[in-house]
């Protein structure tokens, strides 16, 4: 197993279930950080989170974004908003990262899925 398997390995033992995480992302002027309900699935965190925040309209004028867990990890990457998790255009494999979630994306209609795929861990 190569260093990079076993640390996606760790990273979805750890993270593979209903985690906390801290995002950061900028409105062009200054830093925003808040902690977020992630899931780490296929090398990428998925947060679900509304439509029409802040973060979301931070995220769709500049997609990178830094994450970090507690004691844990940092990392960097880009963020994608992936549309509501209920739309017919969503393709199956992501529908499927979101089931992990035991349906607290499902209870709102304009709960948007974000996936920030981490260049360091």
């Amino acid at each position: 197993m190569s260093y990079y398997e076993s640390v996606l390995k760790i990273m979805s033992e750890r993270f593979g279930k209903d985690s906390l995480i801290a995002i950061a992302t900028t409105d062009g002027e200054r830093m925003h950080n808040r902690m977020v309900d992630a899931l780490f699935v296929d090398g990428a965190f998925y947060v679900s989170t509304y439509a029409l925040s802040n973060k979301m309209k931070q995220i769709e004028s500049n997609p990178e974004v830094a994450v970090c867990a507690v004691d844990w990890f940092s990392g960097h990457g880009n963020a994608k908003n992936l549309g509501w998790v209920l739309n017919r255009k969503t393709p199956k494999s992501e529908l499927n990262s979101v089931k992990l979630f035991n349906g607290m994306t499902m209870q709102t209609k304009n709960r948007m899925k974000t996936a920030a795929s981490s260049k360091s861990v």
